[in-house]
């Protein structure tokens, strides 16, 4: 329960972001490291229920409107660790042109 203590953001304030759903960017995978962070612990309680983690968008708004920076590190940094992986067998890898994509994503996806 926040008794005056904690931080908080207005909607607003809070940037449109895109994070992959990926277990190494999962909250429950940086939780700690974000409430070991002096600044960012303000923004979440102080303890959570048993097996309960902060909500995927709350989570990732904090960190991407007080701490951008470092929001887009996490993610950079997962996205190198993934690249740099061995491809595995029976995984194939499609590339596709810049103009090819964007007339894919404007057509309507069902």
């Amino acid at each position: 329960m926040a008794e005056g203590k904690k931080k908080y953001l207005e909607r607003r304030a809070v940037p449109s972001f895109k994070v992959p759903t990926w277990p190494e960017l999962s909250v429950k995978a940086l939780l700690g490291a974000v409430m070991s962070d002096v600044v960012l612990k303000d923004y979440f309680p102080d303890k959570f229920p048993k097996g309960r983690t902060p909500e995927r968008g709350f989570f990732w708004g904090v960190l991407f409107a007080v701490k951008p920076g470092f929001a887009k590190q996490l993610v950079h940094d997962a996205i190198q660790v993934r690249s740099n992986q061995q491809p595995q067998e029976n995984v194939y890898q499609v590339n596709i042109q810049k103009t090819i994509l964007k007339k894919m994503l404007e057509a309507p996806l069902f």
